[in-house]
């Protein structure tokens, strides 16, 4: 359902993790994300002219959502150490995403926090971006299919909180995956 990279734990800045969500595994029909390490020596360091193949490029763990299903869009804020997805009618937040995806063996989590609830105005939240800026980056801001709607939301707020500006709504256009583009005051 979906694809981040993650900045891994290792001292190579290039090298990163990647976080592919999944739905609906198993009898269980668990949800979650596959995480792969080694991609700058899959993809970059090694010539090739063909997809990776999936037999040697296998995910190192598997990090389920405790009780979650239908994951949809995820924001990753590296400045902040925050990972958010989208889940059914809510929001999921994970605190120190570098060291929740790290490790070898598969393991289940639950939020670290959830935005969720009647006052929300949330139905079917899908796109969602962090602002990541060090100061100023105080909101995220998460798009409705169902109310065709933005909102956003104090990044520090949880439960069934209110947006801090309302809804904008876009008539018949369903916002569907939104990317912000906050940047640093420049100061000259």
């Amino acid at each position: 359902s979906s694809l981040t990279l993650l900045n891994s734990n290792t001292s190579d800045s290039n090298e990163k993790l990647v976080l592919i969500g999944f739905n609906n595994e198993g009898t269980e029909n668990r949800s979650g994300f596959a995480v792969y390490s080694q991609l700058k020596q899959e993809l970059i360091d090694r010539p090739r002219d063909t997809i990776v193949a999936s037999t040697r490029f296998t995910p190192v763990m598997k990090v389920y959502i405790n009780g979650k299903t239908g994951l949809g869009s995820v924001s990753y804020a590296p400045k902040k150490g925050l990972l958010a997805v989208t889940s059914g009618s809510e929001v999921l937040f994970f605190k120190d995403p570098k060291t929740l995806f790290s490790g070898g063996t598969d393991k289940t989590v639950a939020p670290d926090y959830v935005i969720g609830g009647a006052n929300t105005g949330l139905v079917k939240p899908w796109g969602i971006a962090i602002d990541d800026r060090t100061e100023q980056g105080k909101f995220f801001y998460v798009s409705d299919l169902t109310n065709h709607t933005i909102s956003r939301f104090p990044l520090l707020g949880e439960g069934n909180i209110k947006p801090d500006i309302a809804a904008k709504t876009y008539g018949s256009l369903t916002p569907n995956y939104i990317f912000l583009d906050a940047r640093e005051a420049n100061i000259f």
